[in-house]
Parts: C-alpha cells; sequence; structure tokens
C-alpha cells in the first residue's frame, strides 16, 4: 500500500498529529507527539525540531 504522509496540528490541545492517507484518501491517525517530543524524519537527514518550539511562539520564549 502506497501512502502520502500528512499532518494536522491541533493548536488547542498543542500536539501534532500525524495522519496517513491510503489510495481511497481515507486518513487514519499513526502518531501524536506532544510539546516535549522531538519530529525528525527520514525524508530530511539530520532534521529535528523539538514539538514546543513549532507551537510555542518566540514572543513566549522570552
Amino acid at each position: 500500500m502506497n501512502s502520502t504522509p500528512v499532518s494536522q496540528v491541533r493548536w488547542t490541545m498543542a500536539d501534532l498529529a500525524i495522519f496517513e492517507g491510503d489510495r481511497n484518501h481515507v486518513l487514519k491517525l499513526t502518531t501524536t507527539l506532544y510539546s516535549q517530543d522531538e519530529l525528525t524524519s527520514p525524508l530530511l537527514p539530520g532534521f529535528s525540531c523539538i514539538i514546543g518550539k513549532l507551537l510555542y511562539s518566540s514572543s513566549q520564549d522570552s
């Protein structure tokens, strides 16, 4: 089965939900990452980012 990763950010819940779509375009939740989790991808070797850095604005970091 060939799937296409799709991501959805649920800002109000402060998490990142990762969905995969099948041939019939049905999305299924595969992973949920929270603010302390690290996002990586085999498509971007060497890339990593803490989810909280994506979800919160830089004004909250100061």
